[in-house]
This record gives C-alpha cells, structure tokens and sequence, in this order.
C-alpha cells in the first residue's frame, strides 16, 4: 500500500511504502479517502516484491500514454524515498519484456526500444 503523506497535486505527492507491500498502478480507482485524508490501495494487483520494479512499470505506462510526465514521476518517487533513478530504470528489460507478453501491439516498438532490444 502507498500512502500520500501530503500534496495538492501527482508531482507534489509524497509516499510511504508499506513493508512488503507493492501496488501495481495508480489509477483513479485505487484512491480511497476523503477530505480528511487518503491512500491509495489497489488489492487486485498487491504482491510482494521489490517496489522499484513497480515504479519502473509504472514509467512504462506513463512513458506511453504521457512521455513528458514518466520521468518526472520517477525522479519524484525517487527523491522522496532516497531511491537512485538508475536503479529504478535497471528494470527496464525484464518490465519491457513482461509488457511486450500483454499484447498491447501499438506498444510493441516502444517497449522493443525500452527493454534494449533493436529490430
């Protein structure tokens, strides 16, 4: 489960990781709370693993639907937890490739490109 801590916007949100919790996507749908507060939780997805991989799936959705956003979201995560952006970009083949195993087929080239792979 992540929380934000604080913030009135994406870039000035800052999140705390839950031990060993690991969500997948953050979607409108997984943020839960009120005016008092709120966390986002996505349960359908939740696994434990290392949370850099899921930042760097979540650069990969970004980087193709909002390509001047992803990594601006990375920096960001990173900055708040003291994570280094180059250990979370060292996911990029093994997300790329989980990616490519979806079908998403107007992806394919980009995620190609992302996970080191040329054609």
């Amino acid at each position: 489960m992540l929380r934000p801590e604080t913030g009135s916007c994406w870039n000035s949100i800052r999140f705390r990781m839950a031990t060993g919790c690991v969500t997948a996507i953050f979607t409108p749908g997984n943020i839960h709370g009120s005016g008092q507060g709120f966390m986002i939780v996505d349960w359908l997805d939740a696994c434990c693993g290392n949370p850099l991989a899921d930042v760097c799936r979540a650069y990969v959705l970004l980087h193709h639907a909002m390509p001047d956003q992803a990594m601006g979201y990375v920096e960001a995560y990173a900055s708040v937890t003291g994570s280094e952006v180059s250990a979370i970009l060292a996911w990029l083949p093994a997300i790329a490739a989980a990616r490519l195993t979806e079908g998403v087929a107007n992806e394919n080239d980009e995620l190609l490109q992302l996970a080191g792979v040329s054609r």
